[in-house]
């Protein structure tokens, strides 16, 4: 299983508040969320979803959500590159995770994490991400049309809508991947 040095479990980025910013003023109450990288939690203390899921790898994220007694919300020690993402207990209206590369340059876990997604995602469900999670280093890894490619690669039923670009007075902002039609991860009897 992967680590990362830094601890989260305090604060929250400025991705991660641009992207629970723009949660804010959607109703949720009837919507299941799955979220990648908990952090501080800060993202489901703020919104009012019907059901959080979350999963870390940092079990000081754990225990620091485990404090909060959030109400509909649980978390799972696991990597999101693990073919066991696909294990998970629900469907999601909606993914977020404003790191979606930064932990590996591995193709086929990226791969696999798509393929993961989708089969994660309810049908007219979203991805939400950030654009200030595709740099790794002080370089950008990822751009819309590295997303647009990789989905016709894969064959994925997603389209991208990039929902803070007019808004954002710098180049960060929230991108949207929603899901169109049912989808079967050639993954999906794989087990470690």
């Amino acid at each position: 299983m992967k680590t990362y040095d830094e601890d989260w479990s305090c604060r929250s980025s400025p991705d991660q508040n641009r992207m629970t910013e723009w949660f804010k003023n959607k109703d949720l109450s009837n919507k299941k969320i799955l979220h990648i990288g908990i952090g501080d939690s800060s993202f489901a203390l703020s919104i009012a979803a019907n059901k959080i899921d979350g999963i870390t790898i940092s079990q000081i994220e754990i225990d620091n959500a485990k404090q909060l007694n959030i109400k509909n919300y649980d978390i799972y020690y696991l990597d999101k590159y693990s073919f066991l993402l696909n294990n998970l207990p629900n469907t999601y209206d909606y993914i977020v995770d404003n790191n979606m590369f930064n932990f590996t340059s591995c193709n086929i876990c990226i791969a696999n994490y798509f393929y993961s997604l989708v089969q994660l995602l309810n049908i007219d469900g979203q991805i939400i991400t950030d654009t200030g999670g595709m740099f790794l280093e002080g370089e950008q890894q990822w751009t819309i049309n590295k997303f647009k490619d990789l989905i016709q690669e894969l064959n994925l039923p997603l389209s991208i809508t990039e929902y803070e670009k007019e808004k954002s007075q710098h180049f960060f902002y929230v991108i949207g991947l929603k899901k169109t039609h049912e989808y079967k991860n050639p993954f999906s009897n794989c087990t470690s």
